[in-house]
């Protein structure tokens, strides 16, 4: 990158929030833009004692683990029976996070970055969720740029959250008001509809939850806000706002730009190999008979829920490829009667976008988490929804109301529940015995996956806000 220091480029310092699922949309972000001419720096918070200070170049991103947080600190594994605990330890992790830059050490970080590559720093992305991101850009004097990584739905919940904490909506203690309440640009919702922000009975969760809520109102003074969403499918809340005065730009569904640039494929020789085993266990299967099922990187589920999805599974016959990564919580000799049967597989890791765009997978059983939903719709992949905590109700009410391309489960409607054998039997039954050629759930499968496409073809809507943030960031740089 020697060269590129004498030349007239943007550099750009990218900050992600600490969640896995808003690193990647960022990462997407990142290496669309370093393909596009730019110099591009990811700076994120050390994963162990051995990362610490380590740098890497990953398709012309170069990503630096040095952000000033102790890994030895980190986000704490999955508590089986107690959420409480597990979410105080995230609440510390999380103020630890939101103060690295009280003391100045990242903007030093960030000055070194810029000194050190001989190109100064031009602008600074992140995740809407770094509160001190916007100061830095401040004091660097550069614009600021935020990624908003969920629906645009959540993001016009928080934003008017002010109000619904006035009127007394939220937040609620024990069972939600059915009375429904409205935001501009969404559907009429019910306080179950997005439940993480009321009944929880954990301090902690609320003072993290508060804070998102707060960093939300600062986007309007962002140069732009990002958000990984298609306009053909949020359009209503996108409308809403920019009538705001929000700055909005959807340039969604970001993974579809790793299908432009070659990098969607995984990276180590286990993964390559396991790979190989399960489309070629895939390959054997008749169309649309499979389903594919994965809860995220970092949800836990309510106790005893892998235990009835597993009956739910042996007991119908379904076949179906099953990725959870740590398989201690799956029922003892589960695996080994599937893999007697030939029924399923269970996995550590799976190629998802893969296994999604394979004609033998007939629906996807998710948790709702936003990058799994683009990732089905832009792939035509209707779903079984079982949400767990965070945005995922929300998400999930749009996957099977306003969308029509999702199964619910009878009685998760707060996402904490324990969704029960039977029930998950019948909504499984329910999606993969649904024409794919005739069903309704399957039109509107496809209606979307083009409308999510079209987003980033040439010309398409998605495509013209990256395009134009591109040349922004190049004219910004040509002009100082």
């Amino acid at each position: 990158m020697g060269s590129q220091g004498a030349a007239i480029v943007p550099h750009i310092v990218a900050i992600p929030f600490i969640w896995p699922g808003h690193i990647t949309p960022l990462l997407h972000l990142c290496q669309h833009l370093a393909a596009s001419g730019c110099l591009v720096t990811l700076l994120k918070t050390p994963e162990n004692s051995q990362s610490v200070g380590a740098e890497k170049w990953e398709n012309g991103v170069r990503i630096k683990s040095c952000l000033p947080l102790d890994p030895s600190k980190a986000l704490p594994a999955v508590h089986k029976d107690d959420q409480a605990a597990k979410l105080d330890e995230i609440l510390r992790y999380f103020n630890r996070f939101q103060a690295l830059n009280d003391d100045g050490s990242v903007l030093t970080i960030v000055e070194d970055v810029g000194k050190s590559s001989g190109v100064p720093i031009s602008c600074v992305i992140s995740d809407v969720y770094v509160g001190w991101a916007r100061d830095l850009a401040t004091k660097l004097e550069v614009p600021w740029i935020a990624l908003w990584t969920s629906t645009v739905a959540e993001l016009l919940v928080y934003y008017h959250m002010p109000r619904l904490i006035a009127q007394g909506i939220f937040p609620f203690a024990g069972n939600p008001s059915h009375e429904k309440f409205s935001i501009p640009g969404l559907p009429s919702l019910q306080p179950e509809n997005y439940p993480t922000f009321g009944f929880l009975p954990f301090e902690s969760l609320h003072k993290i939850l508060h804070t998102f809520k707060e960093l939300v109102q600062m986007i309007p003074r962002a140069d732009r806000v990002l958000v990984n969403s298609i306009e053909g499918i949020e359009g209503s809340a996108i409308d809403s706002l920019r009538s705001s005065g929000v700055n909005i730009k959807p340039i969604g569904p970001l993974h579809l730009l790793s299908e432009k640039l070659g990098t969607s494929a995984p990276q180590g020789e286990a993964e390559c190999k396991k790979e190989s085993e399960i489309i070629q266990w895939l390959d054997a299967r008749p169309d649309s008979s499979v389903i594919y099922i994965a809860f995220g990187t970092t949800m836990s589920v309510a106790n005893g829920q892998f235990e009835e999805l597993a009956s739910a599974l042996e007991e119908s016959r379904q076949e179906f490829v099953w990725a959870i990564r740590d398989s201690s919580l799956i029922p003892p000799g589960f695996q080994e009667r599937m893999s007697k049967l030939d029924q399923g597989l269970v996995v550590s890791w799976a190629p998802q976008l893969e296994i999604l765009g394979h004609r033998s997978v007939g629906g996807f059983l998710t948790h709702c988490g936003w990058n799994s939903v683009t990732e089905s719709m832009s792939f035509g992949m209707p779903m079984v929804t079982r949400p767990i905590s965070g945005d995922q109700v929300l998400t999930a009410k749009f996957v099977i109301d306003e969308w029509g391309i999702g199964v619910g489960v009878r009685g998760i409607e707060i996402g904490l529940e324990l969704a029960r054998k039977d029930d998950l039997k019948n909504s499984i039954k329910a999606l993969m015995e649904a024409d794919p050629k005739t069903s309704e759930i399957w039109k509107n499968a496809r209606r979307v996956k083009e409308v999510v496409r079209a987003a980033m073809k040439n010309k398409g809507s998605s495509r013209n806000n990256l395009d134009s943030l591109v040349c922004d960031l190049h004219q910004r740089v040509k002009s100082t």
